[in-house]
């Protein structure tokens, strides 16, 4: 700094490159879309299915063949789940697959690229459980799977032929005791 504590600029200063980003309001876009869901239970036995799906459209998708600036929205894309279950007697089973369809993650991949290219998420479905079992009113058992299928999750960027990433998480197993007091 100079005599009064001011910092001054040399021309021996490195150069600093800064990266500004803001959220902005775009011109008018719209969503469509609807969900449908259907429970069955088959009489009082305890055996049951479940059934739901979001179908999702509008002018807010990700225009992969051109390179003007755009305003999409990230996430949105189709999806469904289905179960069968088991409920009685204090046992509960659970059989979950879950399922949704490509959709954009963001904009930008943090290559250095000048017309901010999209990361996109791939088509992704993974099968879950859990086992459930009341020992009396305050204890349960249970066991849980998550990923059974084995699933990865991956990244592309303009087109699914341009891999970006995947991460594998594996399948989880919980084991464990809930206690409650009542």
């Amino acid at each position: 700094g100079n005599a009064n504590g001011v910092i001054e600029p040399t021309a021996n200063d490195p150069l600093i490159t800064w990266l500004v980003t803001r959220p902005y309001n775009s011109d008018d876009k719209s969503v469509d879309g609807f969900e449908v869901a259907v429970q069955h239970l088959f009489g009082s036995s305890g055996f049951g299915v479940g059934a739901n799906a979001t179908f999702v459209d509008g002018d807010v998708k990700f225009d992969v063949n051109s390179l003007e600036v755009q305003s999409p929205l990230n996430g949105l894309g189709d999806s469904a789940n289905f179960q069968a279950f088991y409920e009685n007697n204090g046992l509960s089973v659970k059989v979950t697959y879950a399922w949704r369809d490509a959709y954009l993650i963001g904009v930008g991949q943090s290559q250095g690229s000048s017309d901010a290219p999209p990361q996109f998420a791939k088509t992704f479905g993974q099968w879950d459980m859990s086992i459930n079992y009341d020992i009396n009113d305050n204890l349960t058992v249970f066991i849980e799977g998550i990923n059974l299928n084995n699933e990865t999750e991956q990244g592309y960027g303009r087109y699914e032929e341009q891999f970006l990433f995947a991460r594998q998480y594996g399948t989880r197993y919980a084991l464990g005791v809930r206690y409650s007091f009542k």
